[in-house]
């Protein structure tokens, strides 16, 4: 008779040594509807659900909304998903408290009040002192750690959800809703046959690019609602189980937001999500919602809609759109060198989504001189074309 490592047999082993670097934590704690968060942890005030996972990585991403809507349900500020890889059933059981420092952690997605990350391939005690590291980083600045992959990421597996859902219809009675939106379709078809790319080829790009400017709108909404203060944020969501009025709710918002950013909310993307995409399509939009919420990308000092461009379009409608990509560290080497004043203007007339500028940005912030931030910004703005 052979006996088998579990998920719940690491729940012990991974208890013992967070605590061992101060998060303090219980093992499934009921909560309403019958579920267990397989830990409740705690640091200092803050507390944080953490789900384990023995899998392949694409099992990570689909149980991190279920951590999230456990965090919500117990009232927790954060939560972080964990994968072991498939060997680790092979341990044998009377060896997981020895073994356990060294046991290998395939991913985590960490979403906690001062961290959001994507971490790969470490060891769980490498894990826990992570966390209790990027904890004591936090106290001394009080500003979060926000990854600019984990972001990404999470906005790319939002692209797939949603153009995945909309291809099933798009190729039917809603085609002509979704061509209409992505604009001018008819130059680039045009340029595409020219090219000898299939008609079917085309409908699917469609299909990426609509969820790709859908996924744009909510995301530059929810840094802009954050950012300004002006607009009320992204609505608290199910993520399993999303409102039936969700769409519609956010439509709202990007009415009233598209008064002053009418390029970005001026096209109705959401209608073609509702009517093409079905319930699948509402799930993913209500899980990208959650995810941005929980992993505060209004942190992150890099231009996000350039990579997120570059990495949920298919190179090949990229390439017939004749747009490229300037990666960030690439665009921070080139203001590093270009920028020696806090107060130098800076010009980029083919900017795209202003990646450069935005490094630019951030060099001469460097460099500034202790002034209100107000009036550095303002200055540093004036100075950025």
């Amino acid at each position: 008779m052979s006996i088998r490592v579990t998920e719940r047999s690491l729940y012990g082993p991974l208890s013992n040594i967070l605590r061992k670097y101060g998060v303090e934590n219980v093992q499934e704690v009921a909560i309403e509807g019958g579920e267990y968060p397989d830990l409740l942890a705690k640091l200092d005030e803050y507390r944080f659900v953490i789900e384990v996972k023995i899998d392949r990585e694409s099992r990570l991403l689909e149980v991190t909304p279920r951590a999230f809507a456990k965090a919500i349900k117990v009232g927790a500020q954060g939560a972080i998903s964990i994968l072991f890889p498939h060997n680790v059933r092979e341990v044998h059981p009377d060896l997981l408290g020895s073994l356990a420092p060294t046991l290998k952690v395939s991913a985590a997605v960490v979403a906690l009040p001062w961290l959001s990350d994507y971490w790969k391939e470490l060891t769980l005690e490498e894990f826990a002192e992570r966390i209790a590291h990027s904890y004591k980083l936090y106290l001394e600045a009080r500003r979060p750690t926000v990854s600019y992959d984990i972001i990404v990421k999470a906005s790319i597996e939002a692209v797939v959800e949603i153009s995945s859902s909309i291809r099933r219809n798009l190729l039917s009675k809603y085609k002509d809703d979704a061509v209409a939106i992505v604009g001018r379709f008819d130059i680039y078809r045009a340029m595409l046959e020219d090219l000898n790319v299939k008609l079917v080829e085309m409908e699917a790009w469609i299909a990426d690019i609509a969820a790709y400017l859908v996924t744009n709108q909510i995301l530059f909404y929810h840094v802009l609602s954050k950012k300004t203060g002006k607009y009320p944020p992204l609505p608290e969501v199910n993520p399993l189980h999303p409102d039936k009025g969700l769409l519609k709710k956010l439509g709202a918002y990007f009415a009233e937001a598209a008064k002053e950013y009418e390029p970005i909310f001026g096209p109705d993307l959401l209608s073609v999500i509702k009517k093409s995409g079905g319930k699948s399509s509402l799930v993913a939009v209500a899980r990208y919602i959650v995810a941005l919420n929980a992993l505060k990308p209004e942190h992150v000092k890099e231009e996000l809609l350039g990579r997120l461009y570059q990495e949920s379009i298919p190179p090949e409608a990229r390439k017939n759109l004749g747009a490229f990509f300037t990666r960030p560290k690439a665009a921070t080497i080139l203001a590093t060198l270009a920028i020696d004043r806090w107060d130098e203007k800076v010009l980029d007339p083919a900017c795209g989504a202003g990646t450069l500028l935005t490094e630019a940005y951030q060099r001469r912030k460097d460099l500034a001189p202790q002034l209100p931030e107000k009036v550095l910004h303002k200055t540093i703005l004036e100075r950025t074309y």
